[in-house]
């Protein structure tokens, strides 16, 4: 059985104690939530998504492509979505799962 440390005496506990047997500090585990994992995976397409938007808007303009072409259009919604991304990805990590 693994041993851990105890947050208020610094003495040895078992993992499996519900609480300190030197001060009874109450023991928890520690578990990291899934939905974390899936907001880093929203900000990591809302970052890509911004960074094709602000890669192809240039290039757009260097090809002669007008501003109301689909091309256009559509980098802009991306930029723009990216930007909505990462706006509501840390609130929605904040949100309680469940």
């Amino acid at each position: 059985m693994a041993l851990t440390i105890c947050p208020d005496c610094e003495g040895k506990v078992s993992q499996s104690a519900k609480a300190c047997p030197h001060c009874g500090c109450p023991m928890f585990a520690m578990t990291v939530e899934q939905t974390g994992k899936d907001w880093k995976i929203v900000m990591i397409v809302a970052g890509v998504m911004m960074g094709v938007g602000f890669v192809a808007l240039p290039i757009l303009r260097l090809l002669g492509v007008s501003g109301n072409e689909w091309p256009w259009i559509l980098s802009v919604a991306v930029l723009v979505l990216g930007f909505r991304l990462s706006y509501f990805a840390p609130i929605g990590s904040l949100w309680p799962p469940g």
